[in-house]
């Protein structure tokens, strides 16, 4: 070979060499890390990646080809090769680029994404990682030691509402409490007692991000890192049978509520003393057989109980020990009696209507009982007296109940009436608040009547079973939007209707078009033959005369011909158009004719629908009526009453043993429960728990204090992160949204890896088994679910701009609703399901049509981010709340602005509600309560204090 012949391909080489080795340049510093054990790829390089790099390298965007979602896509690479070769960093275009040593430069200068170049310590740990090989090798990973947020910190990041609106949920930090909706009082903490025992109070370990009741308001799912829990509603528990209670006639407690005092049908009396080591046991019956107890009373001090029977027998009896310590006999029946003035005087209600007044002590049992006079004798009750008791906050004032349908309050000094309550039928029972600020009465008018007693007013009357109440105003609802399911199925049949003649118009039209075109193409035709004919004879013409004539004459005929020829030519175009306006008049005829068809279709599908939504409708109604039916058989007067000894409630009881609970100052329904049937039902409170009483049963005590017990978790705290996103596992990351299906069997959960992919995993609520994970619902974060009413959709949003509908039955894709420009923070279904709402970091609401997925309006208002939207009812207004410190009410029909409710405070970080009834959570830890239709809250509730 010549030197020539040798020199060729070296110059070859050098230039393959130089076009295919890296510009290196003097790059940016790279700091090792100072350790022995290798660098883990899921704990601490993809999150590097993931803040700087996949915003542009991902399955969507792609730029230059390179996908980094996944350390295989890095491998395989993209236009410019292997982003990263294993054991190489020199080598791989990843390090070279985003250490600046390799153009072009990663992350570019001038970035839409805000990311930044990799600090030094970043590219160390890049560096290492690829010479050790690149793998995936993640550590053994720790249970997660947390510490717990104090107590009374943090805002308010989740809120639920009960489906029937008396509870209410907050989260604040770990912590979750229960609390009253209609009073703003908390009833009670969810508590995980296997946490850190250095915070016993605490439902999570982490902060608490969701939260939601299920739909038969015994269960909350809370949501936190990794974690679902399921915590269930305590149903009221029979603590104990108090013994050698069998017959009992009535109930008394002393004002300590230290004691309980039943009176039985055989004479004697059994007490349970609430400070034994069994509160609920009875220490003592005493007294002497004879006629049943008809009244007892205790003394202020619980030391001594008055019984009177049916022998118009007023014993004293010494609780210490049961002796009898004094007597007074009375002519005719002792309807009622009552301790009043500290319990220097006994007060009772006699068979001639009359309140007498006696001094304390009573007259020994051996002492002459019928040399006693009364005191003081009150007359004029124009019927029968029961349920003698001394007003709390006015000593020697006694109310009592008459049987002319009064409840009168006397002052014992001077007989006076100071104040009457018109129960409106014959009063059989009272009772009075321990503060004295309520009367409850009950008798022969169905239900229980409770009194302002400052001010002798009737604050509510409850009658009936409220939970059949309840499900009359929940298939009240149901109508509503059944109606307007009807009303809707209406409209499209009326549409249908007049699309079907439109199209059999324009199908006539059509028709008509093409028979002109038709015609008008034959006499063009015609035409053209004939234009045709005479071009022939033009040209034959024209060609013996140029042939045999005279040139004039051939002049003429050849102008003539050339005449002939525009005219034939004009004429074929004539027919040409002709042709093809026939072809169009053709196809139009086509569209027409399936338009009829889909027109003539549609109109019985609609009629259909229309028949379908009208039985549903009259199914509905007879479902209702029934209810109703149910309703008033169970409108019964009650029995029996009493205040527990907190005063935060009372307690009546019906013939059936049925027990209602309600709120002592709003009168409003709490809870309810079914005792044991009794024939004489009486009921009584001691500490927190009722005692119920009277006929072949002993009397029993129930605990009715709210308690919410943990019974299943999903993930756990404690469960190291996972290396990739797991269909089968645990949620990923923070679970930020729950929801249950409307008929309680699913549990919805949205989650995800910030700005790498969204996730929502279908519970079955019986076991915590996975249903279903949706396959990559969202491309980021999920942070909001909302089921709709029939259960059969499911509407999420997320930080990737997009609301979306999936099937709940196969998790299968319905429709994306894109418009918001910011994160998609809230969700909310109307009713009748064919609207839906969302409200976005882009401080906007938006309204969109379900089916078409088309946008209906964007409301504006909000100052920064809507973080919660809900549909008030099955109407056309939403409650919105925003970052801006704002909850307002809006009309999605209009866009309108009804109202904003006062008192927001500070960003409002979390919205829930049921009916008109709504709540928000504020970064300032405060928990606030509406009702919509108020601008003003009904509560403010405080953080927890620190302890």
């Amino acid at each position: 070979m010549t030197r020539v012949g040798l020199f060729l391909p070296l110059v070859a080489e050098a230039v393959i060499m130089a076009f295919s080795t890296p510009v290196v340049a003097e790059g940016l510093p790279v700091a090792p890390p100072a350790r022995q054990d290798p660098v883990r790829f899921h704990d601490e390089v993809k999150p590097i990646l993931a803040a700087n790099c996949t915003a542009c390298h991902n399955m969507k965007v792609r730029e230059g080809g390179l996908s980094m979602e996944s350390l295989d896509l890095m491998r395989t690479g993209g236009d410019s090769g292997p982003a990263v070769v294993a054991g190489k960093p020199a080598e791989s275009s990843l390090f070279l680029r985003a250490a600046h040593r390799q153009e072009d430069f990663m992350p570019p200068a001038e970035n839409s994404v805000g990311a930044k170049n990799l600090s030094p310590e970043h590219l160390g740990l890049l560096e290492r990682w690829i010479a050790e090989g690149a793998t995936e090798l993640s550590v053994a990973a720790k249970p997660i030691e947390w510490r717990s947020v104090p107590r009374g910190t943090g805002g308010v990041l989740a809120v639920a509402m009960s489906g029937d609106g008396r509870l209410t949920a907050a989260a604040r930090g770990g912590r979750v409490e229960i609390f009253d909706t209609l009073s703003g009082r908390p009833v009670a903490a969810l508590v995980d007692s296997g946490l850190n025992a250095s915070a016993p109070d605490v439902a999570h370990a982490d902060i608490v991000s969701a939260a939601a009741f299920s739909p038969a308001e015994d269960l909350l799912a809370t949501g936190s890192f990794r974690t679902i829990k399921l915590w269930k509603r305590a149903a009221v528990a029979k603590v104990a049978d108090l013994p050698n209670t069998v017959g009992a006639t009535l109930l008394a407690t002393d004002q300590s509520r230290k004691c309980v005092v039943i009176g039985l049908s055989d004479g004697r009396l059994a007490i349970t003393d609430t400070t034994a080591a069994d509160p609920t046991a009875v220490v003592r019956v005493f007294g002497m057989a004879g006629q049943p107890v008809t009244a007892v009373a205790l003394t202020p001090d619980g030391t001594i109980v008055y019984a009177v029977g049916k022998d118009n027998i007023v014993t004293a009896w010494r609780l210490a020990d049961g002796v009898a310590i004094g007597r007074l006999v009375r002519p005719a029946e002792v309807r009622s009696i009552g301790i009043a003035n500290g319990g220097t005087h006994l007060v009772t209600a006699e068979a001639d209507n009359a309140v007498r007044v006696w001094q304390l002590p009573l007259a020994q049992p051996t002492g002459d009982p019928a040399a006693t006079k009364p005191i003081k004798e009150i007359a004029g009750a124009p019927a029968p007296v029961v349920g003698l008791v001394e007003m709390p906050s006015m000593s020697g004032h006694v109310l009592g109940g008459c049987g002319d349908g009064v409840v009168r309050l006397w002052k014992l000094e001077t007989g006076d009436v100071v104040r009457q309550f018109p129960h409106g039928g014959a009063v059989t029972a009272i009772a009075v608040a321990p503060d004295g600020s309520r009367l409850a009465s009950v008798g022969t008018v169905p239900g229980v009547k409770l009194w302002n007693t400052a001010e002798g007013v009737l604050v509510t009357h409850s009658s009936g079973d409220f939970r059949i109440a309840d499900r009359l105003a929940k298939k009240d609802g149901d109508i509503s939007v059944l109606k307007q399911d009807v009303e809707h199925a209406k409209a499209e049949v009326t549409a249908a209707e007049k699309a079907k003649t439109a199209a059999a118009d324009e199908a006539k039209k059509v028709g008509e078009a093409l028979a002109a075109a038709e015609k008008t193409f034959k006499e063009k035709e015609e035409a053209a033959k004939a234009a045709k004919a005479a071009r022939d004879e033009a040209d034959k013409r024209s060609a013996m005369a140029a042939s045999a004539g005279p040139a004039e004459a051939a002049a003429d005929l050849a102008a003539k011909a050339q005449e002939a020829m525009k005219a034939q030519m004009a004429a074929d175009e004539a027919a040409a158009n002709a042709r093809t306006a026939i072809e169009r008049a053709k196809r139009n005829g086509d569209f027409a004719t399936a338009e009829v068809k889909r027109a003539d279709e549609a109109v019985p599908a609609r009629q259909a629908a229309l028949a379908a939504a009208a039985a549903h409708l009259t199914s509905a109604e007879a479902e209702r009526n029934t209810i109703d039916g149910e309703r008033n058989v169970f409108i019964r007067p009650f029995t029996s009453v009493a205040f527990m000894p907190d005063g935060v409630t009372f307690a009546a009881i019906d013939p059936t043993g049925a027990v209602f609970v309600y709120g002592a100052q709003d009168g409003q329904p709490r809870s309810a429960f079914q005792a044991a049937a009794q024939a004489t039902a009486v009921v009584g409170t001691v500490n927190d728990r009722i005692v119920v009483a009277g006929g072949a049963a002993n009397a029993a005590a129930f605990d009715t204090s709210e308690r919410w017990n943990l019974v299943r978790t999903i993930g756990g705290e404690k469960t190291p992160p996972a290396a990739e996103d797991d269909p089968s596992g645990p949620p990923v990351d923070a679970v930020l949204a729950v929801a249950f299906s409307p008929d309680g069997n699913l549990l919805a959960s949205g989650s995800g890896r910030p700005s790498r992919s969204g996730e929502i995993k279908l519970w079955k609520v019986s076991d915590g088994a996975l249903v279903r994970s949706l396959v990559q619902p969202h491309s980021d974060t999920v942070v909001t679910l909302a089921f709709s009413r029939d259960g059969k959709r499911l509407a999420s949003g997320g930080t990737d701009r997009f609301a979306k509908v999936h099937v709940v039955a196969d998790g299968g894709f319905e429709r994306s609703f894109e418009g918001h420009t910011g994160h998609v923070l809230a969700v909310t279904w109307q009713a009748h399901g064919r609207r839906l709402v969302t409200g976005g970091a882009d401080n906007v609401v938006k309204v969109w049509t379900v089916d078409s997925g088309e946008q209906q309006r964007t409301i504006q208002g909000p100052g920064r981010e809507v973080t919660g939207v809900r549909f008030v009812g099955e109407g056309d207004e939403i409650v919105a709340a925003s970052g801006d410190a704002t909850v307002r009410v809006f009309n999605v029909a209009s866009g309108a602005t009804i109202r904003q409710l006062a008192g927001a405070g500070d960003f409002v970080q979390a919205l829930a509600g049921n009916g008109p009834t709504v709540v928000a959570g504020g970064q300032d830890g405060r928990l606030r309560i509406w009702n919509v239709a108020n601008p003003n809250p009904l509560h403010a509730v405080e953080p927890a204090p620190a302890r």
